[in-house]
């Protein structure tokens, strides 16, 4: 008989899951043209760009109103530049560079973004709780 572990359960890596998260669940997410729907690793309150308070809803909207502007988004590349954690709170800045196509007229948007989570105590839980996007208006 054998048995194993999975060595994340006994010791998460912090800093690595939440830099997946902020690209693969947020920046991604963001940046295709698939309506925003589901908000599992979002803050019910939180920041976005200059947005204060701003609830799940508030921000799903405003990402899909900035996806209906576009007949094609496509994500051309994401990096992780940076990854800083904390006792509470971690922040993973990185960088982007995407496609927006609007009847026929192709438009490259490139910048630096930012998203910082929050450990909820309770669940002991990380969550985002500010998504910052250079170059995009919605």
């Amino acid at each position: 008989m054998m048995t194993g572990f999975i060595d994340d359960e006994f010791h998460p890596d912090a800093e690595y899951d939440n830099a997946r998260t902020a690209t693969h669940e947020c920046i991604q997410r963001i940046f295709c043209k698939e309506p925003l729907e589901w908000m599992h690793y979002f803050s019910k309150e939180l920041r976005f760009n200059d947005y204060f308070p701003v609830t799940r809803d508030d921000l799903k909207n405003k990402i899909n109103r900035f996806k209906d502007t576009y007949d094609e988004i496509e994500l051309e590349e994401v990096n992780v530049d940076s990854t800083k954690l904390s006792d509470w709170s971690c922040v993973v800045k990185g960088a982007y560079a995407a496609r927006l196509n609007v009847q026929r007229k192709q438009t490259v948007r490139k910048g630096s973004w930012e998203v910082q989570f929050v450990l909820d105590e309770q669940f002991d839980d990380w969550s985002i709780k500010n998504v910052q996007i250079q170059g995009i208006i919605v």
